[in-house]
């Protein structure tokens, strides 16, 4: 599919396991096609997403550019303030609710 600025358009959908669409379900598609657009160079476009689940004949489709623009600013604001040497080089014991470990890089 091609949008009207002459670009490819893909929609991403993540099957679910859920009774119900949940937020946390939107924003891991919306994370997901940020992803793409990043690793496609620019290449394509995700306009739409969609969560499927189980009881459903098809997904529930939803916009993308809301949540990417509140995701994009999260990562920006709160999730880069954390990533640093410091937060990298912190005891375990100083804080059990962030841990950057290498196995996250």
């Amino acid at each position: 599919i091609t949008n009207k600025n002459n670009k490819r358009t893909l929609i991403v959908v993540d099957a679910k396991a859920s009774k119900h669409v949940k937020l946390a379900h939107q924003v891991q598609v919306t994370l997901y096609s940020m992803l793409l657009e990043i690793a496609l160079d620019g290449d394509i476009t995700c306009e739409v997403g969609g969560v499927w689940l189980p009881s459903e004949n098809a997904p529930q489709f939803f916009e993308l550019e809301g949540l990417k623009r509140r995701v994009s600013k999260f990562l920006l604001t709160e999730v880069a303030a954390k990533l640093n040497a410091q937060a990298f080089n912190r005891d375990f014991d100083d804080d059990d609710e962030w841990r950057l470990q290498t196995s996250c890089l």
